[in-house]
């Protein structure tokens, strides 16, 4: 993929594919690390915030595998919790999309997105692909 290919791209996946193989374990984690980031001000719950914190300590060596595994379980624990409010906002929205709906609607993506892409194993991630640490 060559650079003026790179600056339009808008599949992520595929620009993923193209710097597999490249960069160290800590960079890809630091790097996931870094676009979960993005989105934590979304996130409503500590245990999600927590778990971001715990998984960055992780890829610089700061925090042990158990740490990491309890962090896995409280962020799947709020991701959990974050889909139930959006579900039961729904009936006081009466199923319609309204402001305070897209928020429990993006709180819950980016919660899953803590818990889905960072702490648990995906084929289109390399640094979970290649295992942990």
């Amino acid at each position: 993929m060559l650079e003026a290919e790179w600056s339009r791209a808008v599949n992520p996946q595929k620009m993923i594919a193209v710097l597999n193989g490249k960069g160290s374990e800590r960079l890809w984690r630091l790097f996931v690390v870094a676009c979960t980031r993005r989105v934590e001000h979304l996130m409503r719950y500590h245990a999600s915030r927590k778990a971001l914190e715990v998984a960055e300590r992780f890829a610089d060596g700061n925090a042990s595998r158990e740490e990491l595994n309890v962090a896995r379980v409280h962020a799947e624990e709020a991701a959990r919790q974050a889909h139930y409010d959006e579900y039961m906002d729904e009936v006081r929205a009466n199923f319609r999309w309204d402001a305070e709906y897209a928020a429990l609607v993006a709180a819950a993506h980016a919660a899953e997105l803590l818990f889905s892409v960072w702490l648990t194993t995906s084929a289109t991630c390399p640094v979970a692909r290649n295992g942990h640490r």
